[in-house]
C-alpha cells in the first residue's frame, strides 16, 4: 500500500498469509534518487558508516491478530534490503506468519521520510526467501573483506619495506667501487675496495 512516510501511524487493512512460514515487512521505493543517496536515506548502505547521518526511514511496527499483539520491532533491528531493476526495498521487520490468522499491521513512522516522497513508497508484506537472507549476511561478509582487505595491506607494506631495506643496503654507495674476485678453491668470495678509507657495511640505522 502506499505511504507517505511522514511521522505518524498507518494501518493495513486485514490481511491473511497463504503459507506457514516467514514474512518480510518492508518499504520499496523506486529509484529516483542517486542510488547512494537512496540507499543512505533508506538506511541499508552496505559500508557502516559511510553515510555521514542518520537514515530518515525510521519506523516501529506493530502485527495484531484477532485482537492479540503477535508481533513487534522495528527498523533499527533489521538493516536488510534488497535491489531490483528499479526498486530498492528496505526490511523493516519480519514474522512467522500462519494461514487462517488474519493480521493488521500497524506502522509508527518516527522520523520524517517525506523527502523520500518521489520515489512513491509503498509498505509491502510479502514472503521472505533466500534473497533477504543473503542481503542480511552480505553486511558481515563486507566488514569481513575490509578487514582482510587493511591486513594485506599491512602486510604488503612491511614486505615491501623489508625487500627495500635488502636492496637498499647492497646497492649502497660505498660498495659500488667493490669488486669480486674469481673463487679458485674454496667456497669464499674476497671482496676488496678500490675506495680509501672505506669504514665498514653498517647493518642498522641510515647508511
Amino acid at each position: 500500500m502506499p505511504v507517505s512516510l511522514a511521522v505518524g501511524e498507518v494501518r493495513t487493512p486485514q490481511f491473511k498469509v497463504p503459507v506457514n512460514q516467514y514474512y518480510i515487512i518492508s518499504i520499496e521505493a523506486k529509484k529516483r534518487l542517486p542510488f547512494d543517496v537512496l540507499n543512505c536515506m533508506m538506511g541499508i548502505s552496505l559500508v557502516p558508516n559511510n553515510c555521514g547521518k542518520e537514515p530518515i526511514l525510521q519506523a516501529k511496527w506493530t502485527l495484531w491478530s484477532d485482537g492479540q499483539i503477535v508481533g513487534q520491532g522495528s527498523s533499527d533491528e533489521h538493516r536488510g534490503g534488497g535491489w531490483e531493476n528499479d526498486t530498492v526495498q528496505c526490511m523493516i521487520g519480519k514474522f512467522k506468519g500462519r494461514p487462517g490468522d488474519r493480521y493488521v499491521l500497524v506502522v509508527d513512522f518516527t522520523k520524517d521520510g517525506s523527502q523520500l516522497a518521489v520515489t512513491d513508497p509503498r509498505l509491502k508484506v510479502h514472503l521472505a526467501d533466500a534473497y533477504y537472507g543473503m542481503t542480511e549476511t552480505l553486511y558481515v561478509f563486507a566488514l569481513f573483506v575490509l578487514i582482510e582487505g587493511i591486513g594485506m595491506v599491512l602486510l604488503i607494506s612491511s614486505a615491501v619495506r623489508y625487500w627495500r631495506n635488502r636492496s637498499g643496503r647492497v646497492a649502497h654507495p660505498k660498495f659500488l667501487g667493490m669488486r669480486v674476485l674469481p673463487m679458485k678453491r674454496g667456497p669464499i668470495l674476497s671482496a676488496v675496495s678500490s675506495r680509501k678509507g672505506w669504514d665498514g657495511y653498517k647493518l642498522n640505522g641510515d647508511l
